[in-house]
C-alpha cells in the first residue's frame, strides 16, 4: 500500500517561540535628602538690604505707620504691642510678597487681639524673669574688689540672651498659626540650635534700630521701621528653612 504523500497544507508550520518579556524599567532611585546639620547661610546684610528698599517704597506706610503703633503702644502702656505689632508685621510681609498693603492693614493685628496680647504677656512674664536676674546682678556689687564687674557681666550675658531667644517669637506668632506659647517655644529652641547667628542677628538689627536715635532722637523713627522689615526677611529666609530642617 502506498504512503500518502503529505501536502503543504497536512504540515503544520511550527508555532513561534514566545517573545521573551519586556523587562519592565527600573524604578527611578529617590531624591536623595538634604544633607543632614547644612542649613541656609544668614546673611544678614541681604536682609537690611530688602529691609531698606521696602521701607524706601513707600515711607508713608512704614515710617508714619511705625509712629502711629509706637504712639498707640505708649499710651496704652504697652498692652496693645501684640496687635500692633502683628499689623505691621503682616504689612511688611504683604509688601514683600508683592501684595497691596494700605494704611488700615497696620491694623489687622486687632483680628487677632487674644493672641496679640497673650504675646505681649509671654513677653512681659520674660522680661520679668530677667529682671528678677538683673537685681541679683546688682547685689553682686556689693561684693569687694570684682563685684561690679560680675554684676555687669551677668546682666549683659541675659540682656543678649533674652534679645536673641525672644528674637523670632512675634514674627512668629504674627505670620504662623502657631500659639504664643509655640511661638516662645519654638524661637528658644531655634536660638539653642544656632546662637551664635540668632545673636549677631539681634545685634546687628538691634544697632541698625538704634542707630537713628544718634541724629536727635528722629532718625530712629527710619531705622526702626528698617530693622523690623528686616526681621521679616530673617524669618521667611533663615528662620522658616532652618526651623523645617531642624524638625
Amino acid at each position: 500500500m502506498a504512503e500518502e504523500e503529505s501536502t503543504p497544507q497536512d504540515e503544520q508550520a511550527p508555532e513561534p517561540e514566545p517573545a521573551p518579556a519586556a523587562e519592565a524599567p527600573a524604578a527611578a532611585a529617590p531624591p536623595s535628602p538634604p544633607p543632614q546639620g547644612e542649613g541656609v547661610p544668614m546673611q544678614i546684610g541681604a536682609y537690611i538690604s530688602k529691609g531698606w528698599e521696602v521701607v524706601k517704597a513707600d515711607p508713608v506706610l512704614f515710617i508714619l505707620g511705625y509712629l502711629v503703633i509706637g504712639a498707640i503702644i505708649g499710651a496704652t502702656g504697652g498692652i496693645l504691642f501684640g496687635p500692633m505689632m502683628f499689623g505691621y508685621l503682616r504689612v511688611a510681609q504683604k509688601r514683600l510678597k508683592g501684595e497691596p498693603a494700605e494704611f488700615g492693614d497696620l491694623f489687622c493685628g486687632f483680628q487677632d487681639f487674644g493672641k496679640g496680647l497673650i504675646t505681649w504677656l509671654l513677653l512681659a512674664a520674660v522680661g520679668c524673669v530677667a529682671g528678677i536676674i538683673y537685681v541679683i546682678a546688682i547685689l553682686l556689687w556689693f561684693i569687694p574688689c570684682i563685684g561690679w564687674l560680675l554684676g555687669f557681666v551677668v546682666m549683659l550675658a541675659v540682656s543678649l540672651f533674652m534679645g536673641a531667644a525672644c528674637y523670632f517669637v512675634v514674627p512668629n506668632a504674627a505670620l504662623s498659626d502657631a500659639s504664643p506659647v509655640d511661638s516662645l517655644k519654638a524661637s528658644f529652641r531655634f536660638c539653642f540650635a544656632h546662637f551664635l547667628q540668632v545673636l549677631l542677628l539681634s545685634l546687628v538689627t538691634g544697632l541698625v534700630a538704634g542707630a537713628g536715635g544718634i541724629v536727635c532722637c528722629i532718625g530712629i523713627y527710619v531705622t526702626a521701621p528698617i530693622a523690623l522689615v528686616a526681621s521679616v526677611v530673617a524669618y521667611n529666609e533663615f528662620y522658616l528653612p532652618n526651623a523645617a530642617q531642624g524638625e
